[in-house]
Formats: structure tokens, C-alpha cells, sequence
């Protein structure tokens, strides 16, 4: 049986003799013609899927069919294996998330995969997440705020809204770039990673 998404109207209103306004808004999810691949197998084929805003959306399907690659595909967490290629596109909110800003296909570094799985492992590592020092910082409605995490193990607790942003600087443009994150794991790693 192949993955099979459905988007379900929940209504409003508890009363089901009201009828329900509809109304037409953009499409938050759009995937098209997608296909992914672990090495060359493709587990993933022509897959279309809209999901439309404040909707419930299943996935159903049997053990193995693919329904955790796809939802891993739209936040980009198989982007850590190595081997595994997404053709297609996703959009959200009208974004191509597999898109640089260049129109080429983005993709992760060993560095890049590396600190992912870092991360990672330090938010499943429940004895970590008991003992490591925390500190909570509240910011008023409407802030921006940014700040500088590749060399340390991170988990936002509780908020409504994450963004994480790479923007791309120049070892060479840094001030110290034997103390850059690239650097420092390549150091611990013994050799390059990019």
C-alpha cells in the first residue's frame, strides 16, 4: 500500500448544524513530484501532498511504506544521512526548503552532519538534558534576537517560535579562524571536513 496523505477540516464550531465558513487560504505545504532515495533506492515515488492551514493532516499507511521519510523530509532531518537525495520540490509557505538562494540544491557538509548529530544526541540524552546547565531568557513580544550556538549543545524548553538561520562567513573573514567551529572539530577530528 503507498503512503497515502489526507488533509481532514476540523471544525470550529461544536455544533454540527452550523455550517462551517470555509475559506480560501494559501497552501501552507506543497509537495510536488517528489521522489527520495537512500543511496539508489528510491523509497519515496511521486509523492503530492497539499496540506492546507489550520487543518488536521494523517498520514496513513502500513509499517514501512515510508510515512516517518516523509515527515523527516519536510524538516530535512534525513539531510544527516549520508547517501540520501531528495528530486522534487516542498514547499513551505511558498519556500523551496531543498532550494538555496541561488536555485541550487542544498546540501549538508560533514561539519554540517556532524553538529546535527551532536545536537541531536545531546536533546535525546536525558542524563545530559537532567544535569546541563540552563538559563531562561524572556524577551519581549515582536524581539529579534541572535545568537551564536555551533559550539555549544542547545534545546529551546518551551516558546512559540524557533528559527534557525545559517549564514554563510568566510573562515578567512573571521577574527579568529583557528577558533571557528569548522576548525575546532576538524582538530578534534584529525582531519578536514570540508
Amino acid at each position: 500500500m503507498p503512503l497515502d496523505a489526507r488533509a481532514i477540516a476540523v471544525p470550529d464550531t461544536a455544533s454540527p448544524s452550523q455550517p462551517t465558513p470555509v475559506s480560501v487560504a494559501p497552501v501552507k505545504i506543497d509537495v510536488s513530484r517528489m521522489n527520495f532515495y537512500y543511496g539508489a533506492n528510491r523509497v519515496l515515488d511521486q509523492i503530492n501532498v497539499k496540506v492546507m492551514p489550520n487543518q488536521v493532516t494523517a498520514l496513513i499507511g502500513p509499517s514501512g511504506c515510508g510515512k516517518s521519510t516523509f515527515l523527516r523530509s519536510l524538516n530535512r532531518m534525513n539531510d544527516i544521512i549520508p547517501g540520501t537525495r531528495v528530486e522534487g520540490s516542498v514547499l513551505i509557505d511558498g519556500q523551496d526548503i531543498y532550494l538555496g538562494p541561488f536555485g541550487t540544491q542544498v546540501s549538508h557538509t560533514e561539519y554540517d552532519r556532524i553538529m546535527l548529530r551532536l545536537h541531536d544526541t545531546g536533546k535525546l540524552d536525558a542524563a545530559y538534558q537532567a544535569r546541563a546547565p540552563r538559563a531562561d531568557v524572556t524577551f519581549p513580544a515582536g524581539a529579534t534576537w541572535l545568537c551564536f550556538t555551533d559550539q555549544v549543545l542547545h534545546a529551546a524548553l518551551a516558546g512559540h517560535c524557533a528559527l534557525e538561520q545559517t549564514f554563510h562567513l568566510p573562515i578567512t573573514a573571521m577574527a579568529h579562524p583557528d577558533r571557528s567551529p569548522l576548525r575546532t572539530l576538524e582538530r578534534l577530528a584529525g582531519r578536514a571536513l570540508a
